[in-house]
């Protein structure tokens, strides 16, 4: 039985390389539609997938709902699929999700029931609406689970795997005997959410973070490079237009504060204990919360940088996060065989 992945994003495809692998291990019929929602070429993380999985590529013209939504539509008839994965909460998720359901394909939403306290972004209603038209809800916590249940979702339809971020960590660094005694000494700086990409917002972030007293590195969205050259900033910030995973991995090794709006950062600063400050005012990962990761405003920051970083802690093993690709593999596996 056939089982397409939607895949339009740059984390789609950072959390797609190990579950591509332990697909091809079990010997599920696999592919992935790729539609052009972000640019993803280039990135070592898509360049080391195996590009044979990817067998049907919209990436003409810009991203729409209805040019996409036809063509996933179109290619799951094509190539007879019978289950549909997508994960998150991107329109990628959405438009996936309402093509499965007109193609009468059998729907499963990875990173299902996530659900922040305000309930109001475009993210939160996405996800939503995912769930509810699901008929498999894999979640990345045991909270997640129970924001389903009491939806009111079948509990028989819902299961709990573990983050393909922290499951990716493990497999990078944390086997890696030297990341605990490497020399933290730097704050890694990321801003891409377009509700923060405003010209106030990141020179509160800038004017924050210069009071820290340590070298900066700030990795630089796109969407950020024409309001950041209108900024001053001081000697000890460095800029990166982007970074390898890899450099990135680094950098995060060797930091002592991550001032970032990504969740996915946020995850994998949690994983190794990186004091971290969320530039945000709500979460759908209320779990990531805690001693040393914490909410803030860009104005904020330089108190919550403190309140973050009152106490290190060392790195510990999250043994549910480390099997996360074979888990959603064996749900999976088990709803092919249930026909």
């Amino acid at each position: 039985m056939r089982v397409c992945v939607v895949a339009g994003v740059r984390p789609h495809f950072l959390k797609l390389g190990r579950l591509s692998s332990v697909f091809r291990e079990r010997r599920v019929d696999f592919r992935i539609i790729r539609i052009n929602q972000q640019v993803v070429d280039g990135y070592d993380y898509y360049e080391q997938l195996d590009k044979s999985v990817i067998c049907r590529d919209l990436m003409a013209g810009s991203f729409s709902y209805g040019g996409a939504g036809k063509f996933i539509e179109e290619s799951l008839r094509h190539m007879r699929a019978r289950i549909c994965l997508v994960i998150g909460d991107t329109k990628t998720t959405y438009v996936g999700a309402v093509a499965a359901n007109r193609a009468g394909v059998r729907l499963v939403h990875f990173e299902a029931g996530m659900r922040s306290l305000c309930s109001s972004g475009i993210e939160d209603r996405i996800r939503s609406a995912v769930d509810r038209r699901s008929d498999v809800l894999i979640c990345c916590h045991e909270s997640d689970r129970i924001n389903l249940i009491r939806e009111g979702r079948d509990e028989k339809g819902i299961f709990v795997a573990g983050s393909l971020y922290m499951e990716r960590i493990y497999s990078e660094i944390i086997c890696d005997e030297n990341v605990n005694h490497l020399d933290r000494s730097v704050c890694l700086v990321t801003i891409h959410r377009k509700e923060n990409l405003r010209f106030s917002l990141l020179k509160d972030v800038v004017e924050s973070i210069s009071l820290l007293g340590v070298p900066v590195k700030f990795v630089v969205h796109d969407s950020a490079l024409d309001l950041l050259q209108n900024l001053r900033w001081p000697s000890h910030v460095a800029f990166h237009r982007s970074m390898s995973r890899r450099e990135l991995l680094e950098c995060l090794c060797r930091s002592l504060l991550v001032v970032t709006d990504s969740a996915g950062l946020s995850e994998e600063a949690v994983v190794l204990r990186v004091p971290t400050v969320v530039v945000r005012s709500d979460t759908e990962r209320p779990w990531l919360l805690g001693r040393n990761c914490v909410l803030a405003s860009a104005s904020e920051i330089f108190d919550a940088a403190a309140r973050a970083r009152r106490e290190f802690l060392p790195l510990f093993p999250l043994p549910r996060h480390r099997y996360v690709s074979d888990r959603i593999a064996e749900v999976v596996g088990r709803l092919a065989l249930a026909g």
